[in-house]
């Protein structure tokens, strides 16, 4: 299973040649795993109050393959490619719409951290179920 995410690139993304800066990638690639999270049927925020946890990064791998400029309509394509008991690893492509060209790659390891002590823990039996699922 994959989540997509779709929206246009605009101007704050951008350096002063229209090209969008780096960094902005990451944060795409945020909003799209929360979006995979969301299409699961959980939300950051539910599994904060109820599990007491957030997921923190421990590393992304993103390779840059071509810009996306001003006004380009991109798609951000959000799957799981592995499941462990204390992370979760995420694939992920950045796209133009336009002609589907991938712009950028990412794997990302996040884990699930308690927000008292921020060790790692466990991923919920029902969180895990539906990402088992999923896969």
């Amino acid at each position: 299973m994959k989540s997509t995410l779709t929206f246009r690139v605009i101007y704050r993304d951008t350096d002063a040649e229209g090209v969008v800066y780096y960094a902005n990638y990451l944060a795409w690639l945020e909003a799209g795993r929360t979006e995979l999270i969301r299409t699961l049927g959980f939300s950051l925020t539910e599994l904060k109050k109820k599990h007491n946890l957030v997921f923190a990064v421990k590393d992304i791998f993103c390779e840059y393959f071509s810009p996306a400029v001003y006004d380009d309509e991109i798609i951000v394509e959000t799957r799981i490619g592995e499941l462990k008991p204390v992370r979760v690893i995420f694939e992920q492509k950045i796209l133009r719409k336009s002609d589907s060209k991938v712009l950028a790659g990412a794997k990302v390891t996040a884990i699930p951290i308690d927000i008292k002590s921020f060790k790692p823990i466990r991923i919920p039996e029902n969180l895990k179920n539906k990402i088992l699922k999923a896969i």
